[in-house]
Order: structure tokens, then sequence, then C-alpha cells
């Protein structure tokens, strides 16, 4: 369970409330502070860069995909009546990767960019 913030709240009372836990994070020492540097120097997965990603990188088709999922549940909650219908057999009916093409696409859609 987490802490539920006030709806009044301003933002300048929520930052002098969370302050003395973000400050328990922080070296209290310079010694442990330049530990810390040393570390991050050190570290032998990324030696200090900060850009070094320790997940997957998603590959272009999931990323495609994605995306055409993320917008065809949006369509159906927000579009009324036969589009909103017609968005949620798709999701339903899920999407196919069109090797030819190389794209994904609706396992419902007979001709490529078909309207309603």
């Amino acid at each position: 369970m987490g802490y539920v913030d006030e709806p009044d709240e301003t933002p300048l009372r929520v930052s002098k409330r969370l302050m003395p836990a973000a400050a328990e994070d922080e070296p209290k020492t310079e010694k442990e502070a330049k530990e810390a540097l040393d570390f991050a120097g050190t570290d032998p997965k990324d030696k200090g860069n900060r850009k070094v990603r320790y997940e997957e990188a998603l590959s272009t088709e999931n990323r495609q995909q994605d995306m055409f999922l993320l917008l065809a549940e949006a369509m159906a909650a927000m579009a009324s009546g036969k589009k909103a219908e017609f968005y949620r057999k798709r999701l339903q009916k899920g999407m196919e990767w069109d090797k030819k093409e190389k794209r994904w696409k609706w396992k419902d859609e007979d001709e490529p960019g078909k309207r309603i």
C-alpha cells in the first residue's frame, strides 16, 4: 500500500513531507560519497555510463504492435456505436505479422488501410 497525498496539498508541502525520506538515501559523509562515486565509475556492467540500459530493447516489430494495440484500446474506449464495436472486435481477434509487407496487421483486415 502506498501513501495517498492530500488532494489540496501544495507541491511545497509535499516536498517538505518527503524530504526526510529522500535525505536517507544520500551519503552522510564525504567518505561515503567518494565510495559511491568510485563504485559508479567501476561498476563492471556500465562503467559509470548513465545511458546503459539493463533491460532488453524492444524490437521495432514489438513496438509497432504495442502502438497498434494501444490505439485500438483508446479508440474502443472513446468511440461510440459501430466504431467502438469495430475496435473491440479487432482487439478480440488480435494481430498477425505479415512477412511479405514486414508489418503487423489485424486478423480481420482484408485490405491494408481499410476504413470502416
